[in-house]
């Protein structure tokens, strides 16, 4: 072949295809990729599981067994992720090695806890969360001590909502009011 040379087409054959997105974990499947990354262990994977529930960073719809993400789930990774290193697969590797070696008593915690909390507090002022409502607690207020924030909660067994500060003051949901 050379520039400009014209060839013919003796055959032709139109195939349409479509492309299809990755499978949607389920709670098994996710637990496995947990597994073959090395982040977690058999003790944790169910507290995982029932936090990003919870928390409704997904939902499960219940006839597939599928996890989906949430518009919550989508904010909360937007935001952390690009913040902070601990989102990062090779991160949390390498920081369950480090809390391997303190467990064994090969290494002691302090170190690794000044090494994470140092780079936590250099990678802070990189967090931008846009479009939160934030709440402050009414009873933070009232007893002085204003900027601590409610986030919304559900109540497992229920499903019922609630709203909670860090200073666990508890507040019924009142249809998202």
């Amino acid at each position: 072949m050379s520039v400009g040379q014209t060839l013919q087409a003796h055959d032709a054959e139109l195939v349409s295809s479509t492309t299809k997105p990755p499978k949607r974990y389920t709670q098994a499947s996710l637990v496995k990729k947990l597994e073959e990354e090395g982040i977690g262990r058999p003790a944790t994977y169910a507290s995982i599981l029932d936090t990003i529930l919870t928390r409704e960073y997904v939902l499960e719809d219940k006839k597939a067994k599928t996890l989906m993400p949430t518009s919550t789930g989508f904010l909360v990774h937007d935001a952390l992720d690009s913040a902070f290193d601990f989102m990062q697969i090779q991160f949390t590797k390498e920081m369950e090695e480090e809390l391997d070696l303190i467990a064994s008593g090969t290494n002691r915690y302090q170190p690794t806890v000044a090494k994470f909390y140092d780079g936590l507090i250099e990678q802070m002022p990189a967090l931008s969360v846009q479009g939160v409502a934030k709440h402050e607690c009414p009873k933070c207020i009232t007893a002085g001590a204003p900027g601590v924030f409610l986030s919304r909660r559900k109540k497992k067994e229920s499903q019922k909502r609630f709203w909670v500060c860090s200073n666990q003051h508890f507040f019924d949901d009142e249809g998202g009011k």
